[in-house]
């Protein structure tokens, strides 16, 4: 997907990158841009080494984005570092990162290229058995994800304007945080941002039985995760990861509804608090589906018209 958000990258730039942290004799034989994230930019890049690296570019300094959205790069580069170095999931080795801005306007990172398809890519030519079983493996990957436990909820390296003792706190700022940037971009929701806030407000208490800050990776789609040869390869784009509740992962959602992802994550979470707080989780998803449209400017009427559909019957669920 095109967004105003992605850094567009020319030759000269992608050859002073890689000789600054491969060597002035390493040359980029081929390179292309990959098409399926929809906020950064990332270019597979070959080189002469005879080996492919990943270049992952952030939106360059100045280009709106969401309060959510800031910082995102240094929280994934820290992410993936933390669990290469814990051996057990299927993530990609981190090269070089540099937020230095010396030879582009944007943060940047290298990283190990993973094999394997997109999930989203070839879902439909796989047999019923086949999607099962690798949803059952997303599901017990997530599993493992959401039992890394931190010290505070909110972004992963704490902060003190972005991380909380409690998780009603948490996730408090963020839709108060994701309200405010609908109200600078002037987005029009399905109900008065005023009535929205008081019938959230109404709700969070159902969260304080979230006591354990937990790792999510927050965008656990069918897009970021590679399969090969019939199993999960690789789990990528962690740049939203953030200590909070298990139930705001994206395969908890509306969005999908499947029994071999719950078999291998080992639970449902369908006890009626449960049920509450996801409620909550899929309308804050909802806002913010179609408030980012008008930060990042897709350009496509047909995503911006599904996403406004979204958000009214969203705000149906939530009040229902």
């Amino acid at each position: 997907m095109e967004s105003q958000t992605k850094a567009k990258l020319n030759g000269k730039q992608l050859q002073a990158i890689i000789a600054k942290h491969f060597g002035s004799d390493t040359v980029i034989l081929q390179q292309t841009e990959l098409h399926n994230g929809w906020f950064n930019t990332a270019y597979d890049l070959a080189l002469s080494s005879g080996n492919n690296v990943i270049l992952k570019v952030a939106p360059e300094a100045g280009v709106v984005t969401l309060t959510c959205e800031k910082n995102t790069m240094k929280s994934e580069v820290g992410i993936l570092r933390f669990l290469r170095s814990q051996g057990v999931l299927p993530v990609p080795e981190v090269y070089a990162y540099n937020a230095s801005f010396d030879l582009v306007p944007s943060e940047y990172f290298l990283m190990e290229k993973m094999e394997g398809e997109p999930y989203n890519l070839i879902r439909d030519a796989m047999s019923e058995r086949e999607r099962e079983q690798i949803e059952y493996e997303m599901g017990s990957y997530n599993r493992q994800i959401n039992e890394i436990q931190g010290r505070r909820f909110g972004v992963f390296f704490e902060d003190g304007g972005n991380s909380y003792d409690t998780w009603r706190e948490a996730f408090a700022a963020m839709m108060s945080n994701l309200l405010a940037d609908g109200r600078e971009l002037g987005v029009v929701l399905p109900a008065p941002y005023e009535a929205i806030e008081e019938e959230v407000d109404m709700q969070l208490q159902c969260l304080d039985v979230a006591l354990e800050p937990r790792l999510l990776h927050w965008d656990l789609w069918n897009g970021n995760v590679f399969v090969k040869e019939g199993h999960v390869n690789a789990i990528i784009d962690w740049e939203r990861a953030f200590w909070g509740d298990p139930l705001f992962e994206f395969y908890f959602s509306h969005m999908e509804n499947s029994e071999a992802f719950y078999q291998g994550y080992g639970q449902r979470f369908d006890s009626p608090n449960e049920l509450q707080r996801r409620k909550l989780y899929n309308f804050y998803m909802d806002l913010l589906y179609v408030i980012e449209c008008y930060s990042r400017q897709y350009g496509n009427p047909d995503h911006l018209k599904w996403a406004h559909e979204n958000a009214a019957a969203g705000w149906a669920r939530f009040k229902s």
